[in-house]
């Protein structure tokens, strides 16, 4: 019977030996996986890194149309080089120091990249209003691509401020700066949209007036406000999806969107947009009424007298 007793004791002496060694083993596997993981990952970051620091270097010596196509080539790069760090941020492989030294180097990166892309559109815009009629669609063409990289550019630094918040770390001088940027822009693209829709209707006006070869050379004026127009309001679409992440008020932007555009999105449902179009369409019922109603009472002082 005692036998049998420390025999028993003995196979759960083994049967607890052999759970700890297996959770041992699975641990020290998991360790292992995760170390060989992050080696892929900072060898992964690291040839990137070194890739968009020799194109960076390039654009010491390259000038021209040739320098625009090495800077989007960076920009690619550094798109490969954040969805490394986005899986690194999502499974904490690395130590948070090591993390916040990445996205700091993003933050910079970012800050340089939309500098450049602003002064770019600038020249751009220029460009666009100098060139000959037949040249300005493919000025719209680079326009828009430009206009995209810093849309993406704001998602971007938007993102480092998450991703800094995770690791614990606010930086409320840079989100302030970014605030700033972004109204700026909003701004920009609100009055854009205004001149061109207006360049729409004025011209519109104009073709009725105009012989079969005038209209063919205001067609393809047309077709130009068009596209600029519709880049515009992408652009300020965009913009606004930014603006409501850094609590920035948009909801005279949203109108803007609604009116010109016509399309209708659950933005005009929220309230102050909904008070913005409201007092919108009061004040031209009443400008209206102004205008029309001493001759509308006219006409029916006249009509009452006949009969």
């Amino acid at each position: 019977m005692l036998f049998e007793n420390k025999k028993a004791i003995y196979a759960k002496s083994l049967l607890f030996i052999s759970f700890l060694l297996t959770a041992l083993w699975s641990s020290l596997i998991t360790a292992e996986e995760t170390n060989s993981k992050n080696e892929i990952y900072n060898d992964q970051i690291e040839a990137i890194s070194q890739e968009i620091s020799e194109l960076s270097q390039s654009l010491n010596r390259i000038e021209g149309e040739q320098r625009d196509v090495i800077q989007f080539s960076i920009f690619n790069k550094n798109k490969e080089l954040r969805v490394v760090l986005a899986r690194l941020m999502k499974k904490r492989s690395l130590f948070e120091k090591e993390l916040v030294s990445l996205v700091r180097q993003q933050q910079l990166y970012t800050l340089d990249a939309e500098e450049y892309l602003i002064e770019r559109l600038s020249d751009l815009n220029k460009g666009f209003e100098a060139a000959a009629e037949e040249s300005k669609l493919l000025v719209l063409k680079d326009y828009k691509e430009v206009q995209d990289h810093l849309g993406w550019v704001y998602e971007a630094r938007l993102t480092n401020f998450k991703w800094l918040e995770q690791l614990g770390v606010k930086d409320e001088v840079g989100e302030l700066r970014l605030q700033d940027n972004v109204e700026k822009q909003l701004k920009l693209a609100s009055a854009a949209i205004d001149y061109y829709s207006n360049q729409i209707s004025s011209s519109s006006f104009q073709l009725l007036n105009e012989n079969d070869s005038e209209q063919t050379r205001h067609q393809l004026h047309d077709i130009i406000l068009d596209k600029r127009l519709s880049i515009e309001l992408e652009g300020l679409r965009y913009l606004v999806t930014i603006a409501d992440n850094l609590d920035i008020e948009t909801a005279i932007y949203k109108k803007q969107l609604f009116e010109v555009s016509g399309n209708i999105t659950h933005e005009i449902f929220e309230g102050q947009v909904l008070l913005e179009l409201l007092a919108h369409w009061s004040e031209q019922a009443i400008q209206w009424l102004v205008e029309q109603a001493p001759t509308s009472c006219l006409s029916l002082a006249y009509f009452s007298s006949l009969y």
